[in-house]
């Protein structure tokens, strides 16, 4: 170990002498892959979209070999240090994760005060004394996890408590919360006007509706200053909360949670005093129209704040996942995530799960990175819950930004990002730049879309239809459209436009021989509209009437008496009924009426409905589904002849590699497609490894070429805690030529799955699962059930079969005995077939209930088929 420190010591002192001084940190050998940290150089950033590693690294690598093999005289030449393996994703070290935190998610629900969790607790603070397990009521526990305080414990002490805590059935995940960067970038507050709401058509939007005072919003950041010249009247107020009481008043298990909480120091002050966390509400929903500052996207809203840094300004993932559940129980529509990191949460998952359970929307930014999320993904942007909106940023020529992460399937749409004034806190105003930036611009369209659209428009799973449209609104980004799943810049005006409204009947009777007016509406403003109309009258004290409908002063429609009688039946009853659509140009303030008249007597009017809605047949249509992603891209290193190493058996001068991760653990499968050239003859070595992210890799091949090098082939990877991943290297000693370099990632799923019975026998007057598989990959399925089972005391035998939520099929026993037998016989016995559409995960059942005596199952197949 000495002769490592001095080792150490003496690189430092070589890398000072030539300049490289904080170069290199630390260093390990691991088998033959070196792990560098860098203080001065960021490793993270050394990799990035298409860019050729610092030429540093090279001059690091070659200082740390000679001071160790002269210092020490290690024997290299038995473990080479082959460079092939030091081309990698590089990653930071232990800093990425909170050092005083573990997340513990137990098994099947178990309450922190059952007696296993107690056993449990005990057996662990018998080993680790320093640890004490949370038991208090916190937004993460009804999802099973409590978090462990490791604080003074050093980096193997908490990894031997990993370990042990995996090793006990009682647990089901283990992980570690890793650091969340803030994602903007500050600018000369110089800088010359705000742009951000024109370049969002935000003036079309306002003419529909200007505010969401009834939608909540929550801005999961730093925190917001709620005593704001700007934003002070428009921040979210607790109803159940008494501020400053020190009780927790609604009891929620927040004390003083008045305008949100604060998961970074755990109390109810959400004051924000770094000012990111103000800038991005301000975007949001600065007051409006107020004669101070700026203007909101949303004039007046209702905004929630949820700070998840701490004093020193660390943010981590285990409090992004309490701060979104917290956000859900207290009713927020919308969450805004300006925040991103590169590792994997389980807990920040299940939180944005539950968000997508109850019709959240949560709009994030989709990372300052300047890479493609396809490739390599940014969090929680990412995860593929479909309440997600991933936003890239614009520049005022509608370009995307040099910073801006993109990908045709992982970033959903982009707004203005460069340049944008906002709030700062202590009455201040800053100009900011970032995807943080442009993802409040969505989120305020997102709560005024919330805000205008109908209960009839915004179906259950409210988020799905409010994301649809908003992929729908937009206008084309002019660097590559093809660099954003929906091709464009957000249109506030499309948006709002796609909205309905509707006029209903103004009175229930009518018995005049002039017109009444029964239903009106006025067009909001100029365009292109759709109007739909539905009339129905019937006579009350004989006599009929007429209907007409009205557009600006001139009638379009009129509707008569129809009978609905025999014509010898007497007295004859007649109807009015109608219901008809019209596309018409109208300006503004145009009136549109529904009139009705008696010929005598009294008329009921069941119903009278005007609605309107503008016509967006243009709006863009997102047709790009999550998969298949494709990494396209290689980078290419050239270092001259002295910088050679000696990998295998040759030395090498260049390099070209690619690589591509998975956006969640799971099963993947990933296609290697490469062909290249040695330019001059020679030798190519190529190397493709697998594995999980921060974990093992594994070498899946390897092999030497001459002249050129052909690959082409399928790779299956699992993983349970990080991201999948496959790397691609070659190496030569010559120039090298890439032809075709292309992987494809997709979700793994084999195109036929199978399920037996899992019981034997019901019980009786219960409900039990019989058989059940999980949909591996979203697409498509054909299904063949067969169950079959039989009860010998009678009573009622009955199956469901459920696909996801839904039955799709419904199985009743047959009695095959007199009703008069006591001890009847019933049989179940039913073969379907059916064709559907589901998602990933989504599970398919059969669910069978008896009432009398036992059933015996003898039978429960499922067998789904991909349909290609």
């Amino acid at each position: 170990m000495s002769v490592v420190r001095s080792s150490a010591a003496h690189l430092t002192s070589l890398a000072g002498s030539l300049g490289l001084s904080g170069s290199v940190a630390a260093f390990s050998l691991k088998s033959r892959f070196l792990i560098y940290g860098s203080a001065g150089l960021p490793a993270k950033r050394i990799i990035g979209k298409g860019e050729v590693m610092k030429r540093v690294v090279h001059q690091v690598l070659v200082v740390w070999y000679l001071s160790l093999q002269v210092l020490t005289g290690l024997a290299f030449a038995q473990v080479p240090p082959i460079m092939v393996e030091a081309i990698d994703i590089w990653e930071e070290g232990e800093s990425r994760f909170d050092p005083n935190v573990l997340m513990v998610k137990f098994s099947s629900d178990i309450e922190a005060e059952s007696a296993d969790a107690i056993r449990l607790r005990s057996e662990i603070e018998s080993a680790f004394p320093v640890l004490q397990l949370e038991c208090r009521g916190e937004s993460l526990g009804f999802l099973g996890y409590r978090k462990l305080d490791c604080k003074g414990m050093n980096i193997w002490e908490r990894r031997r408590l990993i370990e042990s805590l995996m090793e006990s059935p009682l647990v089901e995940y283990v992980g570690e919360s890793s650091r969340i960067e803030i994602l903007d970038y500050p600018n000369d507050p110089k800088f010359s006007s705000s742009w951000g709401l024109e370049s969002i058509n935000a003036q079309a939007g306002w003419e529909v509706i200007t505010d969401s005072r009834d939608i909540v919003v929550a801005i999961i950041d730093t925190g917001v200053d709620y005593l704001h010249e700007d934003i002070a009247g428009n921040m979210w107020a607790n109803p159940g909360e008494i501020e400053g009481n020190g009780i927790d008043d609604d009891g929620n298990g927040f004390v003083d949670d008045v305008h949100g909480y604060d998961f970074g120091d755990d109390d109810g002050d959400v004051m924000d005093t770094i000012g990111h966390g103000t800038h991005v509400a301000g975007i949001v929903g600065a007051c409006g129209n107020n004669g101070i500052g700026i203007s909101g996207v949303s004039w007046q809203s209702d905004i929630m704040g949820v700070k998840v840094s701490d004093e020193a300004g660390r943010i981590y993932t285990h409090r992004i996942a309490e701060g979104i559940v917290y956000a859900v129980e207290m009713g927020a529509s919308v969450i805004n995530i300006s925040l991103g990191g590169d590792w994997y949460s389980r807990e920040m998952k299940d939180a944005l799960s539950i968000a997508e359970q109850h019709g959240v929307t949560v709009v994030v930014s989709a990372g300052n990175d300047g890479r493609s999320t396809d490739v390599r993904p940014k969090y929680p942007a990412s995860y593929l819950n479909e309440n997600i909106l991933s936003v890239g940023a614009v520049s005022p020529s509608d370009t995307l930004t040099s910073f801006s992460n993109f990908g045709p399937r992982s970033v959903d749409i982009s707004a203005p990002g460069l340049g944008i004034l906002s709030l700062y806190p202590k009455n201040r105003y800053m100009f900011g730049s970032g995807t943080s930036m442009a993802a409040p611009h969505v989120t305020g369209a997102v709560a005024l879309a919330y805000s205008s659209f109908t209960e009839r428009d915004v179906l259950a799973g409210r988020h799905s239809d409010i994301i649809s449209r908003t992929l729908g609104a937009t206008t084309t980004v002019k660097t590559d459209e093809r660099l954003i799943r929906s091709g464009g810049i957000l249109d506030l005006g499309k948006l709002l436009r796609q909205s309905r409204m509707t006029a209903n009947k103004k009175v229930n009777s009518f018995y005049r021989r002039s017109y009444v007016t029964a239903a009106e509406i006025e067009i909001p403003y100029a365009g292109k509209w759709i109007l739909d109309f539905d009339v129905l009258s019937y006579p009350l004290s004989g006599g009929n009437g007429q209907a007409e409908f009205w557009v600006d002063g001139v009638r379009r429609d009129l509707v008569q008496k129809r009978s609905v009688t025999p014509h010898y039946v007497y007295p004859r009853m007649y109807l009015l009924q109608k219901s008809k659509q019209y596309v018409v140009n109208a300006a503004k303030g145009v009136l549109c009426e529904i009139k009705v008249m008696s010929h005598g007597g009294f008329n009921s009017l069941d119903t009278a409905r005007i609605v309107i809605k503008e016509d967006c047949r243009e709006s863009n249509t997102v047709k790009l589904s999550e998969f298949p992603r494709e990494c396209l891209t290689y980078s290419y290193i050239d270092t001259p002849p002295w910088f050679w190493f000696t990998p295998w058996d040759g030395p090498w001068k260049n390099i070209a590699y690619a690589y591509q991760f998975s956006p969640e653990p799971g099963d993947w499968e990933f296609k290697v497609d490469f062909n290249s050239l040695a330019v001059g003859g020679g030798e190519l070595d190529v190397l493709i490894e697998t594995g999980e992210k921060g974990g093992k890799k594994n070498e899946v091949y390897s092999r030497r070429f001459s002249n050129t090098a052909s690959v082409s082939n399928r790779f299956i990877v699992s993983t349970t805690n990080q991201t999948a991943f496959v790397k691609l290297v070659v190496c030569s000693v010559a120039d090298i030529r890439v032809g075709d370099l292309r992987i494809v990632l997709d979700e793994y799923s084999s195109d036929e799955v199978r399920a037996k019975k899992l019981r034997s026998r019901v019980s009786p007057n219960s409900k039990v699962t019989v058989c059940e598989v999980e949909i591996p990959s979203t697409g498509t399925w054909s299904l063949e059930s067969k169950v079959s089972a039989v009860s010998l005391r009678g009573g009622f035998l009955r199956g469901i079969l459920w696909v996801g939520g839904d039955k799709e099929a419904f199985f009743v026993g047959k009695t095959l005995t007199p009703a008069s037998v006591r001890n009847g016989v019933v049989l179940l016995n039913e073969n379907t077939n059916h064709t559907f559409s589901v998602k990933r995960g989504e599970r398919v059942r059969i669910d069978i209930s008896t009432t009398r005596g036992e059933a015996q199952v003898n039978r429960a197949d499922l067998w789904l088929v991909r349909v290609k």
